[in-house]
């Protein structure tokens, strides 16, 4: 399939937009760890910027070559044409790897927020470092 320049350039602007949102969303957190003034606010500017990351995953039809070619914004009709649907299911079924990825995104989002709970967990001072 040749890829169409101009849906290229849409594809492109959109997916670097998305990652320059992201990316500024980590950069105040590393800001702010210069400030934070306990393990338990490091932990938690941490977490946020762990789910900066997968946040920055780019699903959904703006960072979609096919969605933006379709101009598909979840129509159906539109979604019955695409070239990625036929082969890998159609993004809004069940079984789709679009879904799969949109699962597996949230459950990482989900385990962030186990790894880190920012008004329970509270780290006792430890005598150790392997730091001098």
């Amino acid at each position: 399939m040749k890829v169409e320049e101009r849906i290229k350039d849409t594809f492109i602007k959109n997916l670097s937009e998305h990652l320059d949102e992201e990316r500024r969303e980590q950069d105040q957190s590393l800001y702010m760890m210069r400030n934070a003034r306990s393990v338990e606010e490091l932990m938690e500017l941490k977490c946020s910027i762990m789910s900066s990351i997968v946040s920055s995953i780019p699903l959904g039809y703006h960072n979609c070559y096919f969605c933006i070619k379709f101009g598909a914004h979840g129509s159906l009709l539109r979604c019955s044409r695409c070239s990625y649907g036929k082969i890998h299911g159609m993004c809004s079924c069940g079984d789709s790897d679009y879904k799969k990825m949109k699962s597996a995104k949230l459950a990482i989002k989900e385990a962030i927020r186990s790894y880190h709970r920012p008004n329970s967990d509270k780290y006792e001072d430890d005598k150790h470092s392997i730091l001098p």
